[in-house]
């Protein structure tokens, strides 16, 4: 039996038993809608708009029974959400710091309405609105309406469960050119259970249906804030690590953020002549160095990967790869976007 053959035996025998390893990381991502220049004034309102269909607002679901909150059914829920909708995506906006000023008008000021079909603000209401807050930009919560749930353990087998679904439409508008910069509907959901982070029971107690209702609604309004605002987000990427020591080693580097050591030993196995081997080296080359932030040294070693990948017909592979490139891709676009528009990367 020949070296060559032994060689190519072991490479595809390494190759069957390859481990792909998730590592989470966090990344700066731009908003979604670009506002075009920073220092603007902002104001908030609620279009106060619900559909005819929508009449749970005194109703709750208890063990998978519709029931009405009697207690609180004097409350104002709808007001009491959009209020704290409102607050959320205000203390985000702030945070940001990228506008001058954010003025939240009170979530009655418009008289509640009902229609088959939300329409837009008349420009006439947008500049009175924007007049009298001294704002540049009108942001409005169009519609929101929120639903809670509530499950004790004799009805599931699990420790209690609570959770608040929202859903929601929002509006930004630019009276300077008479254009809607951003309509987006979102439909959130909010959990809270009897397990920890390692899932682990729990005695934690579960919120009440207008505690639960304050807290999920402030959170849509954050998380509306993350289409005009540059977020931190939670990410994962993926990495392969063969059989093989010097891999092994590698990902110990990869785990200890010693990116260039790491390269240093994959390049060893970069050569075609290592085939599928070859493959994984080159693919771990570009997830090190979009850890490095060297965004076009990525794009090329991804791309040498798929290169390899398409000669040696891998289709796994290469649908492996693929995904990462338009990841990578879009990555490059999101680090531009940030330059743009003058945030850190």
């Amino acid at each position: 039996m020949s070296n060559r053959f032994i060689f190519g035996f072991l490479i595809l025998a390494v190759s069957s038993c390859t481990v792909y390893k998730d590592f989470p990381i966090e990344v700066y991502k731009p908003g979604a809608v670009d506002l075009q220049k920073e220092g603007l004034n902002v104001a908030i309102v609620s279009r106060n708009f619900k559909y005819p269909g929508d009449t749970l607002q005194n109703y709750y679901q208890k063990d998978f029974r519709l029931v009405r909150d009697k207690k609180n059914v004097n409350l104002n829920t709808d007001s009491l959400a959009v209020s704290n909708a409102m607050a959320g995506l205000a203390k985000a906006l702030k945070r940001d710091g990228n506008f001058n000023r954010v003025e939240v008008f009170p979530p009655d000021l418009i008289k509640l309405h009902m229609a088959d079909k939300l329409s837009a603000f008349r420009w006439e209401t947008v500049d009175n609105l924007l007049s009298s807050a001294n704002a540049d930009i009108l942001i409005s919560v169009e519609t929101l309406s929120c639903f809670y749930s509530t499950y004790s353990s004799s009805a599931t087998g699990e420790p209690p469960s609570a959770e608040v679904i929202t859903a929601s439409v929002w509006c930004v508008y630019d009276p300077a050119g008479k254009k809607i910069t951003d309509r987006k509907q979102m439909i959130d959901t909010i959990y809270w259970d009897g397990y920890d982070e390692n899932m682990n029971r729990t005695n934690m107690k579960m919120p009440g249906r207008i505690d639960a209702i304050k807290m999920a609604c402030e959170i849509a309004g954050e998380n509306y804030a993350k289409r005009i605002t540059p977020s931190w987000q939670k990410v994962y990427r993926m990495y392969v690590i063969p059989p093989v020591e010097d891999f092994r080693q590698a990902a110990v580097y990869f785990e200890e953020g010693e990116w260039n050591k790491a390269i240093d030993i994959l390049r060893i196995y970069a050569p075609e002549k290592f085939r599928k081997l070859a493959i994984g080296a080159r693919y771990n080359i570009a997830f090190a160095y979009e850890m490095m932030d060297d965004m076009p040294n990525a794009l090329v070693w991804i791309g040498y990967a798929m290169d390899l990948a398409v000669s040696l017909k891998s289709k796994e592979d290469l649908k492996m790869i693929l995904a990462y490139r338009k990841v990578l891709a879009q990555r490059k676009t999101e680090l531009e976007k940030l330059k743009q528009q003058n945030y850190p990367e």
